[in-house]
């Protein structure tokens, strides 16, 4: 199996908000109580990522294949 790596930009915010909560909640969610969870989740918000994405200091990369 082969794949592209690239770097996600700000159209890309919502793809990666999502496999970070997704990922987050299946590995840490069982951690957490609900409340807290949620309210961790809603502070990551497709708003954040999409800061994130166009960031100049750091780069989030995406996996695509």
């Amino acid at each position: 199996m082969s794949f592209t790596l690239r770097r996600a930009g700000a159209p890309d915010a919502a793809i990666v908000r999502q496999l970070f909560h997704d990922s987050f909640t299946a590995t840490f969610g069982h951690l957490y109580p609900p409340e807290e969870l949620a309210a961790f989740l809603a502070d990551a918000s497709e708003a954040r990522f999409r800061a994130a994405c166009a960031a100049d200091d750091h780069a989030v990369m995406l996996a695509e294949g």
